[in-house]
């Protein structure tokens, strides 16, 4: 979901790039040479909320774009690559300052995500607003249309820089992010010591 830089976002050529696929890549290159294998990466560009489900419909084999730990994921979760939290980034001018004044204000968070099931909790889930992925989203809170946005503290700081934004110090929830793979998949790239963590509670 190319809408998460550092993590994954979109060049000038269209192409997708960022800290994660720099660092598949990585991993990609010293399995081969350690197994004399050839893996190739072929990256599908989709919807944050819709990875798991093609993930477990067998339309891509790996699912990468922030994730982090959630019962409700029902996957396999790769050794944690970053340590992250939920951030909330707002304006100077809304007068919020941390979670305790979020309730009646207009904030937005990515469908499926923690951010948005951390939100939810401080402001009832059906006031968590949805209105598009996370570009549209930092657009619309700099425009005033949106009174804060939640997101991983990375993509919030990249956001906070490009749009001149404010980010709150106390985070919603802190959390590791790992890649993801199919519950029950046996193909032989798949290592203990690297996908070792399944979808329970850590």
């Amino acid at each position: 979901s190319p809408d998460y830089p550092p993590f994954e976002s979109l060049n000038a050529s269209g192409e997708v790039e960022g800290f994660e696929v720099d660092l598949l890549n990585a991993v990609m290159e010293i399995f081969n040479e350690q197994n004399g294998t050839n893996y190739t990466i072929e990256l599908k560009q989709m919807d944050f909320s819709t990875i798991i489900s093609a993930l477990q419909a067998n339309q891509i084999d790996m699912g990468m774009s922030g994730f982090t730990y959630s019962p409700d994921r029902d996957c396999i979760f790769a050794t944690p690559h970053l340590v992250s939290k939920q951030v909330i980034v707002t304006r100077e001018d809304t007068g919020i300052n941390g979670p305790e004044d979020l309730p009646g204000k207009k904030v937005a968070a990515g469908t499926g995500t923690t951010g948005a099931e951390a939100l939810g909790e401080v402001i009832g889930a059906e006031n968590v607003l949805y209105p598009g992925d996370y570009t549209v989203m930092f657009q619309s809170l700099a425009a005033g249309q949106l009174d804060a946005v939640v997101a991983d503290e990375a993509v919030g700081d990249n956001y906070v820089a490009e749009f001149g934004l404010k980010k709150c110090e106390e985070s919603l929830v802190d959390e590791e992010m790992s890649f993801i793979i199919k519950t029950g998949n046996t193909d032989g790239i798949i290592e203990k010591d690297f996908f070792g963590r399944v979808s329970t509670p850590w």
